[in-house]
């Protein structure tokens, strides 16, 4: 028996080739010893199988049935398959304002100083596209043109980079064009525009029931 090239080692024994579950000496031992720590510890975990077993088996982390494991579970995948149909209409229809307006990377934009009576030029240097889910608004990262060219002076009032959220909504009533558009048509990284591309700690975190957002996404087919 090997763990990724390596032997296991018993931790009861000592002796390789077996892990502590399956030991034979153990297994032995416990028999021997029924009133011992070892078998006592053994017969709660029995229990606890047992118990289990009873109640129709290991419950789901994430919907709270059971008789299955979250990796298994059918409603997980169909939350996956609905996410990634409203994150593919949401970034299509995002991704064309987006372009209509000219704020993709290289596009040059003024955002006032909060430290000094000035504004500066920044550079869309970046789009947040994994957090980009809402065809509404986009994050995107400028960077400070002067400071990337050293013509600052080292002035640390003045940030390098800043990030800032873009409204996209043709009728938000706050659409601001930049001040430099990017003429040349923005593309997306794979997995963007199917849907396929999304943060897994937000949707889907490790160990957590099912969040509310995927029953506003099936009863209403919205984020």
């Amino acid at each position: 028996m090997s763990y990724r090239g390596r032997s296991v080692y018993c931790s009861f024994c000592g002796e390789r080739g077996h892990n502590r579950q399956g030991c034979p000496k153990r297994k032995q031992y416990i028999k021997d010893n029924p009133n011992s720590w070892e078998a006592i510890k053994e017969h709660r975990k029995q229990q606890i199988r047992d118990d289990r077993k009873a109640k129709g088996g290991r419950k789901c982390s994430y919907c709270g049935n059971r008789g299955h494991t979250t990796r298994t579970c059918e409603i997980k995948k169909q939350d996956r398959v609905r996410l990634t149909e409203v994150l593919k209409r949401e970034r299509t229809e995002g991704l064309k304002r987006l372009n209509e307006m000219g704020w993709g990377v290289g596009a040059l934009f003024e955002r006032k100083n909060r430290w000094v009576e000035e504004k500066l030029i920044y550079m869309v240097e970046k789009i947040e596209w994994k957090e980009w889910n809402d065809s509404d608004i986009v994050t995107i990262m400028g960077l400070n043109v002067a400071k990337a060219a050293g013509d600052d002076n080292g002035d640390w009032r003045k940030p390098r980079q800043v990030n800032i959220s873009v409204s996209l909504h043709p009728d938000s009533g706050t659409l601001k064009a930049p001040l430099v558009p990017r003429h040349a048509e923005q593309k997306a990284p794979e997995g963007f525009l199917d849907g396929t591309m999304f943060d897994e700690s937000r949707f889907f975190p490790k160990g957590m029931s099912r969040r509310y957002i995927h029953e506003r996404i099936q009863e209403e087919g919205r984020l």
